[in-house]
Formats: structure tokens, C-alpha cells, sequence
């Protein structure tokens, strides 16, 4: 898979660390938050190591469709609704201050990110939905974000109303993130990339971070802006964070280019962008079919495909790629302390999809608490608060979960695949395996318990992997982890020989 941003050169290269460290703070993961943290942490003149176990933005970050947005679907009234419009403010806030810096950074430090002007349209095609669109309209304006209602779209679907907002963008992220990060070193941060850390140790004082390669990092106060905190501490954040998996494709789009950014009312959600090419010409992407992480159909990609070559004149589609983000069961994000009352340890997570503008904020929020430790935290982003475990989304989640954990294993066994590119759930020796017959021919063969708290494993036919619906870990056909939280791979398993091929 390639993601329409890979599409460029990558920049500066950041060697992993291959000595022990000693800093005030060490920020793991160099997405949106981290590098954001990272980077204020530095100006600020402390001390500061950036730690990311791939390349700089080639996680979740690097896989976004690139909207600069704060007109966040619906979100805005779910949370008016549930909380208030003064948690609605504060959360637009937020969103608005993420917003701004980056806009702030491209323009002071002139990164080559395509920054491009593009208003946003939340659309309803459904007359189900118009009351919903015009109760956000009127709670936006009351907060002052004013959404202008109009009954057409510069792209060519037929609407019963929109909501468009103005003063927005679109970029390319990885570029976005690799000069942010550029000017964190100029400022004295210490950026190593492919090394992932392995262990989390609190001690007096501080913490100890232990990288797979056996260098150890030792920091006053350890951010960890990972989606999924490898450091769970006494918040059962199992229990409260949710991993989604969102596809995406891209073509470069023929005709009259109707620039801006655009997203669905109604399920299933659509998400369009029309973006700049490396030669300034108008890409579209198309992204949806949202779904939890190991609950894939498998025709995601080909799904999308078809909607936009039914609506759009499209050339070929180059690109495809997915990205897993994490929501939390009253929608809110968290960022603060894992362990009440412990500073040693912080983290953010469950931006829901909307990671450059809430990923930024949560960031910049993270850094002044490290910078201003004396500062009352925001009830927005409060990890302990019971706000989360007292929703319905909550008992919901959880008895899903549940039902991951028993159902997959009381799903019947099949026979080993005999087709290339085909997977089957087998029983060998006892035990469930993955089977996955590759395009030679050859067999692989894994356990399918997540190493990371045993919930049995699912086959993504759309990215050829086995995904945790649990959890979200997720691991190649030989058992390797693509994905966190699980960090041990997945055990291989051998034919008898009396099955032997």
C-alpha cells in the first residue's frame, strides 16, 4: 500500500540511538502530538530526546487525508449534547489552537507542505439528517464558528443541505511533521528514528526507557504519544480506547477540480479531498469505510474505488492506504497522566479520526503541562474521568470485546488454503493457527492469540494480516507486529509430518 504522501521523497533520516541517554523529558512517537511536544519542549531550551520506532510521521499521522480541519463531522453537537456547549467551546477551542499552529509553523518556517486553502462541507443527502445539520449550524454560531448553510456543493453531489465552514486547508502531513521536526533539532532535540521502545521502568525521580536494541533513555517526565499508551499503569485503558481502521484511495481527478474538502452526514461516511500533486495538478481522495480494527469485509478498497468512479471523473488510482486511530467511549480525548497524582508518566489518545487539528492540541496541551506543571488541567482531557466509563458507548464496547474474546474461538476451523492469496482459520495440534498461502505457493503458519492479552486473532483480506478486534494490535502473515500495542510476535507454527506438504 502507498499512501498518496509517500508519494514524495522522504527528508532527513534520523539515526536510532546506539548509546544510553540522560534528558528532562523524552516524548515517544513522532506523530502530530509528539513531534508538536517535542518541538515546544526544545524551543522552550530543555532538554529532549524524540523517539519513533518507524520514520517521522509514518504512523497513523502519515496515513490522514490531509484536512486541516475543525468542522469534525458532528462531533461538535454530540458533545453539546451529552456535555454541554461549555465543553463543546472548549473543545472547538482547542481544535482552533491546534489549527493555528500549524498554520503558524508553515508559514514562520516555510515547510514545503502544499498548504492549501479549502473550505470543509459536512452534506446530507438524506432529508434525515437535515435537522441534525441545522441544530449544529445554530449551536456553531452561539460558539462563534459560523457554518454557512447552502443547498450545493462545488463537487458534483446532489445535497439536501450543507454546512460549509471557511478558513480551512489541506496539506501533506508527512511533509508537515518532517519540517516541524527539523526545526525540534535545530533547537537542541535529540530525534532517533527505528528504534522502538521495549520497556517502561518508573523509578525515583524519573523513568527509564529501555529501546530494543538495549540503549536506555533516562528522563525526568516520558510523553508517550502512541495512540495505544505502552504504558497502561492503573487506567485500563484496554478497557476504554477502541481501535478503528479507516481506508483510503486516491486518483488524480479529470476535469474542472472542485477544491475543498468534504464529508458525509450519513453512514457510510464518505470523506473526500482534493489535494496537490507533486506537479500542482488536483488529486481526489476518497476514505471511509470505517470499521473496528479485525472486523474487516475485505472489498474496503474496491468499495471506495466504486463510489468515486460513480460520482467523479477519475484517472487510475495510484494510491491506497489505511490508517488506525482510537476513540474513547464518551468521545472526548485524553491527555495527561496515565496514574493520577504520577507526573512521571503522560500520554494522549482518542483523537477519533480528526488527529492534525485535536492531535496538535493535545500536543501543545501536554508540553504546558510539562512546562507550567502547576497549571489545572482541562476537564476536557482528563484520563480519569468517569465521564467515559459511564456511558452506554462503554458497555457496549466492552461487551463487544467480550464477544471477540469467546466468539472467534467458538467459530469452526477449516482446511489449509490450497488457492494463492487465500487464509483460512485451521486447528492444529489443539490450537487455532492463521494459514495464509502466499503468491509462490508457500504456507505460513501462525498462532492466532494476540501477544498482547490473548483475544483471538481475525484475517484482514484487504491489507493481508491478522488484526486484533480487541485491541488493535496487528501482525504480518509470518506473525510479525505491525502494529502496537501487542511488541511480541506472534508464535510460528509447523505442519506434523504426517501433514506435511
Amino acid at each position: 500500500m502507498q499512501a498518496f504522501w509517500s508519494d514524495l521523497p522522504r527528508g532527513t533520516a534520523y539515526p536510532p540511538l546506539q548509546r544510553d541517554l540522560e534528558v528532562e523529558f523524552a516524548v515517544v512517537g513522532a506523530g502530530v502530538a509528539g513531534v508538536t511536544a517535542a518541538y515546544q519542549l526544545a524551543r522552550a531550551g530543555r532538554s529532549v530526546a524524540l523517539l519513533e520506532r518507524g520514520r517521522i510521521g509514518g504512523g497513523t499521522s502519515g496515513y490522514n487525508t490531509g484536512k486541516l480541519s475543525c468542522l469534525h463531522g458532528t462531533r461538535l453537537l454530540t458533545i453539546s449534547d451529552r456535555y454541554g456547549p461549555k465543553m463543546a467551546a472548549v473543545y472547538l477551542a482547542e481544535n482552533k489552537r491546534g489549527a493555528a499552529f500549524v498554520r503558524r509553523m508553515v508559514a514562520e518556517h516555510q515547510i514545503p507542505c502544499r498548504l492549501s486553502e479549502a473550505p470543509s462541507y459536512l452534506y446530507s443527502q438524506t432529508p434525515a439528517t437535515v435537522d441534525e445539520l441545522q441544530r449544529l449550524a445554530a449551536l456553531a454560531q452561539r460558539l462563534d464558528f459560523p457554518l454557512a448553510a447552502v443547498n450545493r456543493l462545488p463537487a458534483p453531489l446532489r445535497v439536501e443541505l450543507a454546512l460549509r465552514a471557511d478558513g480551512e486547508a489541506t496539506l501533506n502531513p508527512v511533509r508537515y511533521l518532517e519540517g516541524v521536526a527539523a526545526r525540534a533539532a535545530k533547537a537542541g532535540c535529540t530525534i532517533c528514528e527505528q528504534i522502538p521502545v521495549a520497556k517502561l521502568e518508573k523509578q525515583a525521580g524519573g523513568v527509564t526507557l529501555t529501546a530494543e536494541n538495549g540503549s536506555r533513555i533516562r528522563a525526568g517526565q516520558v510523553l508517550l504519544c502512541t495512540h495505544y499508551p505502552l504504558y497502561e499503569g492503573k487506567g485500563l485503558y484496554f478497557t476504554r480506547l477502541y481501535p478503528t481502521r479507516s481506508y483510503a484511495v486516491a486518483a488524480r481527478l479529470e476535469g474542472e477540480p472542485f477544491w475543498g474538502q468534504y464529508i458525509s452526514a450519513e453512514e457510510p461516511v464518505r470523506s473526500l479531498a482534493v489535494c496537490r500533486d507533486r506537479d500542482d495538478r488536483p488529486v481526489l481522495v476518497v476514505a471511509g469505510e470505517t470499521c473496528r480494527t479485525g472486523r474487516t469485509a475485505g472489498d474496503e478498497f474496491s468499495t471506495l474505488q466504486l463510489y468515486g468512479l460513480r460520482h467523479f471523473s477519475l484517472g487510475k488510482f495510484v494510491w491506497r492506504w489505511a490508517a488506525q486511530d482510537y476513540r474513547t467511549p464518551d468521545e472526548l480525548p485524553y491527555a495527561g497522566e496515565v496514574d493520577r497524582g504520577d507526573p512521571r508518566v503522560l500520554f494522549c489518545a482518542g483523537f477519533g479520526k480528526w488527529g492534525m487539528t485535536a492531535g496538535t492540541a493535545a500536543g501543545l496541551y501536554l508540553a504546558g503541562r510539562c512546562l507550567e506543571p502547576s497549571g489545572a488541567p482541562s476537564p476536557l482531557y482528563d484520563p480519569a474521568r468517569h465521564s467515559d466509563i459511564c456511558s452506554f458507548s462503554y458497555i457496549k464496547e466492552g461487551a463487544a470485546t467480550a464477544a471477540y474474546w469467546v466468539g472467534e474461538r467458538l467459530r469452526p476451523t477449516g482446511d489449509l488454503p490450497t488457492r494463492p492469496g487465500q487464509a483460512s482459520v485451521v486447528r492444529i495440534g489443539g490450537r487455532r493457527c492463521g494459514a495464509y498461502r502466499d503468491e509462490e505457493g508457500e504456507l505460513h503458519l501462525v498462532s492466532l492469540t494476540c501477544t498482547h492479552l490473548g483475544c483471538a486473532l481475525h484475517w484482514n483480506a484487504a491489507e493481508t494480516s491478522w488484526d486484533c478486534p480487541c485491541h488493535g494490535s496487528r501482525f504480518s502473515v509470518d506473525g510479525e507486529v505491525l502494529c502496537g500495542p501487542a511488541d511480541t510476535p506472534l508464535a510460528r507454527v509447523e505442519l506434523p509430518p504426517e501433514k506435511g506438504e
